[in-house]
């Protein structure tokens, strides 16, 4: 009897279950796509949607994150107190990588998304999860996609970890910071803060934008490298203001004058700025890019050099214009994601949406009557969506037609191309004694796709070798008969440099004084072959350089330079010119052309010098000049290839100078918007 009533139970017990479970079937039979998709499945398939759509809402195409806010700085202008405190402004880390510890792995697998052949190969992948859709194993797809991404961030870990090593070791560089009289500190380079003043020495990389205070040069002249910043080799000449240059070096130390600049921007070639050499003072002298030291750039030529800090870290002028590390993606993958992948996925979609059609009419007209097919034991094939069930087999079943197997090679291959451009000994630099190394192994294969390289006709094909060819002075052309291919075998000019003809000796006296070159005297008993005299030159610029040597050559030599004022050789006068340099206006992208503005020290006659790019200087000539036939002799120099420019010379007298002198003193201690409008 008791065990009676135990199966009794035991009986009810099961039936129960049963009816619970017939309930939960028929409660999860009511939710749509239930003939077709599990539960599980479709929160699978609404997460994964929701998770790749977030990181789509949070960062763009760029990585950059969408709803960034652009900083702000507050006042019109940032006051940087020398040897201060500076609060609220950041200190001089570097940082340029693209990801952190916290957002690595959601802003990679973002960035592997991006492309449409791994959101189609995760759809397939999802797809196949589902025994009713198709009977192939998931893992044939989920090992190769895994293998994919994890190729794919991987070497997004790597390219990132490689500039983390470089902003370490910039960051960890040791530079001395004076902080008073007698006392200097070596300070790593992410610890240096605006207003601290660093000693520099030849070679050493410029940690921050800095103002020159003072230099090795009695002129306060020195040179910069900007290779780092603009690509360009050439020297750069700056100069520290003789207010500071004449200081000692323990004034300099202790230097507590007060800066006033606009905010950080990535204007590299400006520097709107003023100062004052204490606090209090009102006499405001005026800072331009001449007095400013790039981040990044090199001292070169110039022994050591004092500078304030005004720009730190990505605030500085090379940080600002750096932008977001992009995602590189090479040309294959361009033309397989916006034109291949579309094409092949219209088609797939196409024939399945055919073929699905076809095989589910077949399966209610006919499979269901051939009974080893199974049909008629599917009791979800009456639900009006299992309609889509072919189609979506008819995708997987043709998904080959874009291979997995293909990204795979992809990945690998190129990480093979970018280890062979690292061990090829013939791109092996003997100079500087270094192998060439693929910093992005994403891009090599767009190596073999170039077709054409594009250069300017000097600089890169001349490698900065400038050389004086041709001249035209007083609509005489020089340098260019049949007898002579350049003005060095001219024996006119020659002639008209001997008989003292003064039009041609004031051309070479404007290449002469126009330029920012510094003369060498030699040794004793040595001779530059260029120039035939015991002076040489040196300059930022290979132009200068040129036509100061051409000057030289035919008599007019550059021998002196002072902060005031430059001596010039003529001949074999016994007597020296001497110019006193009133104004320099320099050469910028914007004006194309240089001024300077000389006083003669015997007579006292005032004369401006200018020589820059023909249409510039044409327009400032006189009016009822004719310069035709120097345009046709412009025209003939530059169809032979050459780099063509004016000279031009002009007499001012001291009351129109005067006047000038005063507009322009104004328009120079401007800070911000308009100075560049004004000094023009």
């Amino acid at each position: 009897a008791h065990a009676k009533c135990q199966a009794a139970h035991f009986g009810a017990a099961v039936q129960q279950l049963q009816r619970r479970a017939r309930i939960m079937s028929e409660e999860e039979d009511d939710f749509p796509l239930s003939s077709i998709f599990t539960t599980n499945q479709l929160m699978m398939l609404f997460g994964f949607l929701l998770f790749f759509g977030t990181l789509t809402v949070i960062w763009k195409k760029d990585a950059t994150l969408r709803f960034a806010r652009k900083k702000v700085y507050a006042g019109e202008m940032r006051v940087v107190r020398v040897n201060g405190e500076n609060p609220g402004i950041p200190d001089n880390t570097i940082s340029s990588t693209k990801y952190t510890p916290l957002n690595f792995v959601f802003k990679a697998l973002h960035i592997c998304f991006l492309q449409n052949v791994n959101r189609y190969f995760l759809l397939i992948a999802l797809l196949q999860l589902n025994a009713k859709l198709t009977p192939v194993n998931p893992a044939s797809t989920w090992g190769p996609l895994f293998l994919v991404i994890f190729l794919k961030i991987l070497k997004e870990a790597f390219d990132d970890l490689n500039l983390r090593r470089g902003d370490r070791v910039a960051n960890n560089r040791e530079y001395t910071v004076c902080r008073g009289p007698g006392t200097r500190l070596p300070v790593a380079s992410s610890s240096l803060v605006v207003g601290d003043v660093v000693f520099l020495r030849k070679d050493m990389e410029v940690p921050a934008d800095m103002v020159i205070l003072k230099t090795s040069d009695e002129l306060g002249g020195c040179y910069i490298q900007t290779t780092n910043l603009d690509g360009e080799s050439d020297l750069k000449p700056r100069r520290a203001l003789t207010e500071t240059q004449d200081q000692s070096d323990e004034q300099v130390a202790a230097f507590k004058g007060v800066i006033n600049c606009v905010h950080p921007n990535a204007a590299i070639y400006s520097f709107d700025a003023n100062m004052v050499m204490s606090a209090g003072d009102a006499k405001k002298l005026s800072l331009s890019a001449e007095q400013i030291l790039l981040q990044c750039t090199h001292l070169r030529n110039t022994e050591w050099v004092y500078g304030v800090v005004v720009y730190t870290g990505n605030e500085s002028k090379f940080g600002c214009n750096k932008s977001p590390q992009p995602s590189k993606m090479p040309q294959v993958d361009v033309f397989k994601n916006r034109t291949a992948f579309p094409l092949i996925f219209a088609t797939i979609m196409t024939l399945s949406i055919i073929w699905g059609a076809i095989g589910y009419g077949w399966m209610r007209n006919y499979g269901v009557t051939y009974a080893y097919l199974g049909y008629d034991l599917d009791g979800d094939k009456d639900d009006p969506l299992y309609v889509i069930v072919f189609p979506i087999r008819f995708v997987l079943l043709i998904s080959l037609m874009i291979p997995i197997s293909l990204e795979v090679n992809l990945e690998f291959n190129r990480t093979l191309y970018a280890k062979w451009i690292d061990w090829d000994m013939a791109m092996y630099d003997t100079e500087t004694k270094t192998f060439a190394h693929a910093r992005c192994s994403t891009l090599a294969e767009d190596l073999g796709q170039i077709e054409y390289v594009l250069t300017d006709k000097t600089g890169t094909l001349t490698e900065n070798q400038m050389v004086f060819k041709k001249c035209s002075i007083n609509n005489i052309i020089y340098g260019h008969s049949l007898d002579t291919a350049d003005v060095w075998g001219d024996t006119n000019l020659k002639k008209q440099v001997e008989h003292g003809d003064e039009t041609v000796i004031d051309y070479f006296r404007c290449l002469a004084l126009c330029h920012g070159v510094m003369p060498a005297t030699l040794p004793d008993g040595e001779v530059d072959p260029r120039t035939n005299g015991s002076v040489s030159y040196s300059s930022a610029s290979p132009d200068e350089e040129a036509l100061c040597r051409a000057a030289a050559y035919f008599g007019v030599r550059f021998v002196e330079r002072t902060t005031a004022e430059m001596q010039v050789q003529i001949g074999d006068e016994p007597q020296r010119e001497r110019w006193l340099l009133l104004n320099v206006l320099e050469f910028t992208s914007d004006r194309k052309r240089m001024s300077v503005i000389v006083k003669d020290a015997r007579s006292g006659r005032i004369r401006i010098y200018i020589k820059g790019a023909d249409d510039r200087v044409a327009e400032r000539v006189r009016q009822g000049q004719d310069i035709a036939r120097c345009k046709m002799h412009l025209d003939t120099f530059a169809e032979s290839g050459l780099r063509t420019l004016l000279v031009a010379a002009r007499d001012i007298d001291e009351s129109e100078y005067s006047q000038w002198v005063a507009s322009f003193e104004e328009a120079n201690t401007i800070v911000g918007p308009g100075r560049e409008e004004r000094l023009e």
